[in-house]
């Protein structure tokens, strides 16, 4: 990952073979040899000067990737015992490391950052949003890095956090994003390319992670605001070059020199304010173009986001249609004598849209979507254009039979939506059933089915009944070979 693409020479990697990342083996043999691999670097240097040079030079990253706890956590779930000596484990071999490079390089200079990707539920799975899943740790130490304070009041911890026994001590989050914005500012190196991360000192309101303050902390705040202002510009350029019609993001807008410079004010002020070693109100100023920054890169990397809706939800409901007019009643569907002025239409519609996204250079993915609608609704009006001309027509159609086409499309809304309510209410899961073993039969069924079965509608009510007690439970089932 680190080394495609990367300057020859710049980046070294050792990597263990994909098989070895077995789901049936004691994944923590995964985690030693990363351990391994380190402690016999460090000891080949010891005897040759050339790779002793080389890990001597400044501002050198090791990455190590503990991939173990992952695959034991899949394998077993993050409450087993495998997952729990997992994790002793992980704790001796960071024990070890940083044993290793104080023995190794002899001073104090070396920063530690322990974090990881994402975690996961407790039945070993991950994306339902849990905090375990969504919440990481991230720990750091060593050179540069200030040491822990003293929790504030009202306490920074929670009920996530509680388990952890550190309570006494201030818990500080950040975005995933801001460790690579931190770990720059640590070793003095230029921010990764099209990184949005912000170095957690940047809000004086807050503590940060770096040792040094005063100028420090505002020097490297203002750094971080330039970066993402960069970024900024660059996104702005692009899509004003690309774009038919563009409207800059308004905070921006005012500056007379903006084109070149976003923020040029402001950057004015922070420099200024730094001159005269007011280096609080120095990140105050940076925080607040950082957070401009960031809502004008969102700005514009959401800008063509209303274009895609109307065009998506366009194609929907004329999948819609060009399905209803299979499954309306034929007294309901014409179809049109005449196509020339419909495939006229469409043909101009389909151009023109491709045109203006040939202009603007926009992804290949544009064209397939602008190519769905335009097809459905083709066929839709094809099958069912007619119609509308025959009811005005014929007064003589069954009112009756439109109004029921009408309410029951209206409950295909409903239950759609419904649906999508219920992925985070799950309790309307329950409630649909509830409705189709009860409602539904007394309504609708006709009494002579009921007459003919007795049992039919008691048995067809306790089943969905039962099954609407499904999505009241819990979503981590216990592992119970009878509720399988």
């Amino acid at each position: 990952m680190f080394a495609q693409g990367a300057t020859p020479g710049k980046v070294d990697t050792w990597c263990y073979h994909e098989d070895d990342e077995d789901f049936t083996k004691d994944a923590t043999a995964l985690d030693i040899w990363v351990l391994d691999q380190l402690r016999t670097l460090f000891h080949n240097a010891s005897t040759d000067a050339s790779l002793s040079a080389h890990l001597h030079q400044e501002k050198t990253v090791f990455f190590l990737h503990l991939l173990g706890l992952d695959t034991t956590g899949h394998s077993y779930r993050p409450h087993s015992k495998e997952y729990m000596a997992n994790i002793q484990v992980v704790d001796s071999i960071v024990r070890q490391t940083e044993a290793m490079f104080s023995e190794f390089y002899k001073d104090e200079s070396t920063s530690f950052v322990f974090t990881a990707d994402h975690g996961m539920s407790k039945i070993g799975n991950h994306g339902d949003g849990d905090p375990d899943n969504t919440r990481t740790p991230l720990i750091a130490w060593g050179a540069g890095v200030r040491g822990p304070l003293p929790d504030t009041t009202p306490s920074s911890h929670d009920e996530y956090s509680a388990p952890w026994g550190l309570s006494h001590l201030l818990r500080q989050d950040v975005d995933q994003a801001d460790i690579a914005a931190l770990m720059s500012a640590l070793i003095g190196v230029d921010w990764p390319v099209n990184s949005v991360g912000v170095l957690p000192d940047v809000d004086p309101t807050r503590p940060g992670y770096l040792r040094s303050e005063g100028k420090g902390q505002a020097r490297a705040a203002l750094i971080n605001a330039q970066v993402l202002l960069e970024h900024y510009r660059v996104k702005h350029v692009l899509k004003k070059t690309h774009s038919l019609f563009y409207k800059p993001f308004p905070y921006f807008s005012d500056d007379s020199e903006w084109e070149h410079t976003p923020g040029i004010k402001g950057l004015a002020n922070i420099t200024q304010l730094l001159a005269t070693e007011r280096y609080n109100d120095a990140r105050k100023a940076s925080a607040e173009l950082i957070k401009q920054a960031l809502a004008g890169l969102r700005y514009l990397e959401t800008y063509d986001r209303s274009l895609i809706r109307g065009i998506v939800i366009s194609a929907y409901l004329g999948w819609i249609a060009f399905s209803a007019a299979h499954i309306l009643p034929e007294e309901f569907v014409q179809p049109l004598q005449s196509t020339f002025a419909l495939n006229a239409i469409s043909a101009v519609i389909l151009v023109a849209f491709w045109a203006s996204f040939a202009l603007q250079k926009s992804p290949a993915t544009f064209y397939a979507y602008m190519a769905f609608p335009v097809y459905f609704w083709r066929h839709a009006i094809k099958a069912t254009g007619g119609s509308v001309v025959a009811l005005t027509k014929n007064p003589a159609v069954d009112r009756v039979a439109l109004t029921k086409v009408i309410v029951r499309g209206c409950l295909v809304v409903a239950a759609l939506q419904s649906m999508v309510v219920a992925y985070t209410h799950r309790s309307i899961w329950s409630i649909g059933f509830v409705i189709m073993g009860l409602v539904w039969p007394l309504l609708t069924w006709p009494t002579e089915m009921t007459k003919e079965d007795p049992y039919l509608f008691p048995s067809w009510a306790g089943l969905c009944t039962i099954t609407a007690i499904f999505p009241l439970l819990p979503v981590d089932k216990a592992e119970s070979v009878m509720l399988m």
